[in-house]
């Protein structure tokens, strides 16, 4: 029963965020930079991922607790409080875009585990996609200095930011993990290779 929820939910959050890349890139070709359905499909995304909190809290999933806390806590502050029709569009896309291209390739390599390319994605893309998304956030939460203080803002910001360095070194050590696992696997398939009747050499 879990395995078709954990599928069904996957499969929802890939389509959910391939949704929000694509209304961000239309708003970006028409150029009229609305943000009022980007952002409400955004807040109900991000909601929606208290599921995999759950499921990390009851052990229904493994991985990092803290991680989870600190990602998704997060982002459902700078969502929720700071993510509203009106907000800087320039701000807004450099979160989302990254938030979205960094959740098609998790949501992606979850139901795709065997593919090389999601494989490499999910372990490399980070490296670019993370900064790229805290800076979004941090942006996107200087919008509202006047409406919650010069205090609140820092305060909230530095927290962002040393968030984000945790979440980059969890993910630096979690690829050192697949980069190690990766080439162990390739010496047991060359010696499984080397040791197959097929590839031993005739007797004469």
């Amino acid at each position: 029963m879990f395995g078709f929820v954990s599928l069904a939910y996957n499969a929802a959050q890939l389509i959910g965020w391939s949704a929000i890349l694509g209304l961000v890139i239309l708003e970006l070709v028409n150029g009229t930079e609305k943000t009022g359905q980007i952002v409400w499909l955004v807040q109900v995304m991000q909601i929606s991922q208290t599921y995999d909190l759950i499921s990390n809290i009851v052990g229904l999933t493994s991985g990092s607790l803290i991680s989870n806390i600190l990602q998704l806590g997060g982002r459902l502050v700078v969502a929720l409080l700071f993510m509203y029709e009106g907000v800087c569009f320039c701000c807004l896309i450099n979160a989302v875009i990254a938030w979205s291209l960094a959740e098609i390739i998790r949501f992606s390599y979850y139901l795709f585990k065997n593919n090389s390319l999601f494989k490499t994605l999910r372990y490399n893309a980070f490296m670019v996609l993370y900064p790229i998304g805290i800076l979004g956030e941090l942006r996107t939460v200087n919008q509202s200095l006047a409406v919650y203080g010069d205090i609140q803002i820092r305060g909230l910001q530095t927290i962002l930011i040393l968030g984000g360095f945790f979440m980059y070194a969890q993910m630096l050590n979690a690829k050192s993990k697949h980069t190690k696992q990766t080439a162990v696997d390739q010496k047991q398939n060359v010696k499984q290779r080397s040791n197959s009747p097929v590839n031993r050499p005739k007797r004469e």
